[in-house]
């Protein structure tokens, strides 16, 4: 009788312990070929951004080099005249193809290729010249706070609209651009001359003691597979996006005239990389005697700027502007005032290593518990006698992938990929309460797909 019992447990083990190797080297096999994918296109796009990376030496061209570039000497080839032929002569129509030139096919054929590699370059990210776009272009026109000024109409005008503030000791007129968000290189442009042209209309007999002119934000694309490139390609990446704002910022102080030749009261403008807390990123700060630009910060440093200037350093009988003896202690004061911010910065920074520690930790706990769960799953589905061997393969799956985004979440610290790994370690519930509605489910999803 023993005997028995023992063949029958031995077959009873092996009849379920083949069905359950194979749907585990199904599972193997799937997962390979998803992590075989994701290597193999990571492989590729490090390889597209590294050709395009390495082969970019000018961000950008300098607007004197685009006015002396001159137009191009190729004629265009000739128009096709089919349309205005009879359909039925066929000699004509031979005859016209005789007059094409013979690389016109060949032409078309690499503009076509060349329109799709233009749209797969947009589509991820590549494109070149990289294109950067400004947001929140505003003007700040500051005056003597003990002297009256008039308040600017409330409505906008062509898109433009006004508003009357103060600052510390200055009386502030605010003019913001509310027409398109985000606008190109040359339109930002266009922008800061209706601004300055807005300003004196509203203001023509009294004009304003100093100029601010701020830039709220500079974006610029990033690759689409940007978070799967190593260290070094994405430091590359990051290196040629300053570049390019950089160039941004050049030719935004030409149009405010801030350039590195304009001399205004016995002085050039000067320019400085500063760092925002708010934002918690590096733009930049130009400062001459008559006006100023910040690019890619908030406009709490605009009124910290504000603040550093006083209506004691100003003259309105000597003109606008700070005055050449005052202005080299307020430059003193800039230059205290971003050095000061950099420290900010580097604080900034400790409290992200500490967060991104924190974070870390946290992944590796529920990494952990993810692993655990795996293993306590597997001990019962290993166990003789198991009848519940499907929804235990599928609570392994489910806290597998589970374990897989608690990994990405301990590796980016994106709350995101921790939210994803907790829905999988839920989807364990249906599957001991509901398998069997879960069982239909999937059978009538892959009867519709198998009818399509």
């Amino acid at each position: 009788m023993q005997q028995q019992r023992l063949n029958d447990t031995s077959f009873y083990d092996n009849k379920h312990t083949l069905p359950i190797a194979s749907r585990q080297e199904y599972s193997y096999i799937l997962v390979f070929l998803i992590l075989l994918t994701l290597a193999g296109l990571r492989l590729f796009m490090r390889g597209v951004c590294r050709h395009y990376w390495s082969q970019k030496t000018q961000m950008q061209r300098s607007p004197q080099e685009k006015l002396n570039a001159g137009p191009s000497t190729n004629p265009s080839p000739p128009q096709a005249r089919e349309a205005s032929l009879p359909s039925g002569d066929k000699s004509m129509d031979a005859a016209l193809s005789q007059l094409q030139p013979p690389g016109s096919s060949i032409r078309a054929t690499q503009n076509s290729g060349n329109s799709i590699w233009r749209a797969l370059k947009h589509l991820l990210r590549i494109e070149d010249p990289i294109p950067v776009e400004a947001q929140g272009i505003s003007l700040y026109a500051l005056w003597d706070g003990r002297y009256p000024l008039a308040r600017p109409p409330m409505e906008v005008s062509e898109g433009i609209g006004a508003r009357a503030t103060s600052v510390g000791l200055w009386k502030v007129i605010h003019l913001i651009w509310l027409s398109v968000p985000a606008v190109t290189a040359t339109e930002t442009g266009d922008i800061v001359k209706a601004l300055c042209h807005r300003l004196d209309e509203l203001y023509p007999s009294t004009p304003p003691t100093y100029l601010i002119f701020h830039i709220d934000k500079l974006s610029a694309p990033k690759p689409l597979f940007f978070p799967f490139l190593r260290k070094k390609a994405k430091i590359g990446i990051e290196r040629a996006i300053v570049d390019v704002k950089a160039a941004f910022v050049e030719d935004i102080q030409l149009l405010c005239d801030l350039g590195p030749e304009h001399l205004v009261n016995g002085w050039l403008p000067n320019r400085f990389r500063h760092y925002d807390p708010e934002t918690q990123q590096r733009g930049w700060l130009v400062v001459s005697p008559t006006r100023a630009l910040l690019v890619d910060v908030s406009s709490g440093q605009v009124r910290l700027l504000a603040n550093l200037l006083q209506p004691y350093d100003t003259d309105g009988n000597r003109g606008p502007g700070i005055l050449s003896e005052r202005y080299r202690e307020l430059l003193a004061l800039v230059m205290q005032w971003v050095s000061n911010q950099d420290s900010f910065q580097a604080v900034d920074q400790l409290k992200n290593l500490v967060e991104s520690g924190t974070k870390a930790i946290d992944g590796q706990v529920l990494l952990n518990f993810a692993v655990a769960g795996i293993a306590i799953l597997i001990a019962f589905l290993l166990a003789p006698g198991q009848t519940h061997s499907d929804q235990l393969i599928a609570s392994v799956g489910c806290l597998a992938v589970a374990s897989l985004w608690f990994w990405f979440y301990a590796r980016s610290g994106r709350v995101g990929f921790q939210f994803i790994g907790w829905l999988f370690v839920l989807a364990i519930i249906p599957c001991f309460l509901a398998w069997s509605q879960l069982v239909l489910l999937f059978q009538a999803v892959v009867k519709f797909f198998s009818h399509l």
